[in-house]
């Protein structure tokens, strides 16, 4: 049964509650009492307290003074990182705040928040990084299954920019901005692996779009409705096996229904 009142049953026993605001050491077990006053929160959402919980159990997780706000009805904020405590296994040392505001929660989240890029953007200290590459990026490691990479944190996307950027920004420069993602994210593969002779005859071709596998591809793209994911894959699939062509000098384009991409990430 859930919990609530002001004085939390001893849940901060032997902790300077004469403040408003105190840091509190949060073990799974502490996590899991914690959980049982969040009874006037919104609901959970599996997908971000597994998220959360993968980059505490990569050591990818760091307490940044983002308080757990506890209300007189219970548990206000944190519902997600306590969640994730639970399911790592970890420790984390928080800053709780207990307020007698029983309407904090329509004041959280207000401010404007740092998406991907801005964050990027500091870590690397580069402000010429666009959004498209941090997309091209993404696709890039989504490979030919073109699954979301949505839930990679801005550390983890910060670390594989520093591992892949330089393949990511030469890609884009090639075939240019307006060059579809999936192409773009095949194409940064195909950087790591092929000799840059290869991909600088190949970006030649594909600007002056004389090359037959290449104008056969971009018709395909021309009549393209929608941007699903079985349409990505076929995207990335015919991408693939035209640059293939292109390599193999032919005018022939393989499609066949099942393959394996070679372009791997290094």
């Amino acid at each position: 049964m859930k919990k609530s009142g002001n004085d939390y049953d001893g849940l901060f026993d032997g902790l300077n509650r004469g403040k408003d605001s105190f840091k509190m050491t949060i073990t799974p077990e502490k996590a899991a009492k914690m959980l049982e006053w969040n009874n006037n929160n919104r609901p959970m959402y599996s997908a971000t307290y597994i998220n959360y919980a993968r980059q505490m159990s990569d050591n990818k997780w760091r307490e940044t003074g983002i308080p757990l706000i506890f209300d007189p009805r219970g548990l206000a904020d944190g519902q997600h990182r306590l969640k994730a405590i639970v399911l790592s296994g970890k420790t984390y040392t928080f800053t709780i705040n207990v307020t007698e505001d029983e309407d904090i929660h329509m004041y959280l989240d207000n401010g404007l928040r740092r998406s991907g890029i801005d964050s990027l953007r500091q870590a690397l200290r580069n402000q010429s990084l666009k959004n498209r590459h941090l997309s091209v990026l993404k696709t890039m490691l989504a490979g030919r299954f073109c699954g979301t990479q949505n839930y990679r944190s801005s550390i983890e996307l910060k670390e594989l920019f520093e591992k892949y950027g330089t393949s990511v920004v030469f890609a884009t420069e090639l075939l240019g901005n307006k060059t579809d993602l999936t192409v773009l994210g095949c194409f940064a593969r195909a950087c790591l692996n092929l000799p840059e002779s290869t991909i600088l005859a190949f970006a030649e071709a594909w600007k002056k779009g004389e090359n037959r596998p290449i104008a056969i591809f971009r018709n395909f793209m021309s009549q393209l409705t929608d941007r699903r994911i079985p349409t990505k894959r076929e995207i990335y699939k015919r991408f693939y096996f035209t640059l293939r062509a292109f390599m193999d000098n032919s005018e022939t384009v393989e499609n066949p229904s099942y393959w394996n991409d070679s372009f791997v990430l290094l």
